[in-house]
């Protein structure tokens, strides 16, 4: 074992420390391993997953505590980023009384099924809205999950079957931020 280790540890046996020296040795032949999951709520908080762990032991418990943890995280509903869906909406806001839709992303689920920014939100799966913050809490979900909208454009209202996809709008600040900002022509 000792002709494995490194250089260094000769020296620490010399001087009595021969189980220490032996133990560091199998944590460096065994190596380390370390798990992060990031994983976030409708609102964007993202407290994610991080364990780690040294040698064959440590390793294994890493991947266990990484299992439960992500398992715990979506239970609570929370999702990481690579299954969360977007249907294409932003800046959802009142406007005398009723919910608007502020930003339609281009060639999103929501564009293809012909919402417009302008157009009233009334309902999210069956739900009646009213408050931005319900609205969007409603929206989130994990990509290939239906959400049902009641929308409606001057006295026309639709009901519509809505596909979330991943996307390019889906999950990162930034593209939030440039889904929220006016498109310029």
């Amino acid at each position: 074992m000792i002709r494995t280790c490194p250089r260094a540890l000769p020296s620490v046996l010399r001087r009595g420390a021969a189980l220490a020296a032996s133990l560091a040795c199998a944590a460096t032949l065994a190596g380390c391993a370390h798990h992060y999951e990031p994983m976030s709520d409708w609102t964007g908080f993202s407290p994610g997953c991080f364990n780690a762990g040294f040698g064959w032991i440590g390793r294994s418990a890493a991947a266990t505590g990484q299992e439960i943890c992500t398992r715990t995280l979506g239970a609570a509903g929370f999702l990481d980023p690579s299954g969360q869906g977007s249907i294409g909406l932003a800046d959802i806001h009142v406007d005398h009384g009723a919910l608007r839709i502020g930003v339609v992303a281009p060639e999103s689920p929501s564009a293809k099924a012909e919402i417009a920014a302008g157009d009233e939100l009334l309902t999210i799966d069956g739900e009646r809205v009213r408050d931005p913050l319900l609205a969007r809490k409603l929206l989130f979900g994990r990509a290939g999950t239906p959400v049902f909208l009641g929308v409606r454009r001057d006295l026309e209202v639709r009901r519509l079957l809505v596909v979330r996809e991943r996307s390019p709008w889906t999950g990162t600040p930034q593209a939030r931020a440039e889904l929220s900002a006016p498109a310029s022509k």
